[in-house]
């Protein structure tokens, strides 16, 4: 048994991936959520601008209503869609523990008795099972996939429209982004490190 250091992003493909092969709709719906969450956030936007330019260009009361109504129509759909996307999640994604189990006692049984009794792969296993035992932390890491994705998408469409207007603000905000990477990465590195010695006491 080895114990390899994966990065953010295969540690995130490979969530994902499993997902897709135990329930495709955990792997879909993450990304399919991010265009509701926009589209809604950006029509939150427009709708007071909207209400503005119908004001300024003395629009009728009609117009002025219709176009509200449609906006808030919008908005209203894309939040259901949303919610019922993240009930969905919510609800089935703590069986996803079930398919890391199956890979956890098949590689088990594939291991020799001698090579998991020694201290190291008493160490990994006992990591390995500390994390499948919180089921709900399985739950957490899918149910907040949207929210990553989301997250990055909104950084870029909201980042495209602040260039447009200041180049020095975009600058300002990737400084800032970069500097919580930094910050997250130390946070990580000190957690991984003090729980790898409580691991140690840990056994399947």
């Amino acid at each position: 048994m080895r114990s390899e250091r994966y990065g953010l992003v295969s540690n995130l493909k490979f969530h994902m991936l499993s997902a897709k092969k135990w329930n495709p709709k955990l792997f879909y719906f993450p990304f399919l959520m991010i265009f509701p969450n926009v589209l809604s956030g950006y029509l939150a936007t427009l709708l007071p601008s909207q209400l503005v330019k119908g004001l300024e260009e003395k629009s009728s009361i009609e117009v002025l209503v219709g176009t509200i109504l449609v906006l808030v129509l919008i908005m209203l759909v894309c939040d259901m869609v949303y919610k019922v996307m993240y009930e969905y999640l919510y609800r089935n994604s703590m069986s996803l523990t079930l398919y890391y189990d199956k890979l956890c006692f098949r590689k088990m049984m594939a291991v020799d008795y001698d090579r998991l009794e020694e201290p190291k792969n008493q160490e990994l296993i006992g990591n390995t099972w500390n994390v499948l035992r919180n089921e709900y932390a399985i739950r957490n890491s899918v149910t907040g996939m949207p929210q990553l994705f989301i997250a990055a998408m909104s950084s870029v469409w909201y980042g495209v429209l602040i260039a447009s207007k200041s180049v020095v603000i975009v600058l300002c905000l990737i400084s800032s982004v970069i500097v919580s990477f930094l910050m997250l990465s130390h946070t990580r590195k000190i957690h991984g490190e003090k729980h790898k010695e409580i691991s140690r006491y840990a056994k399947a």
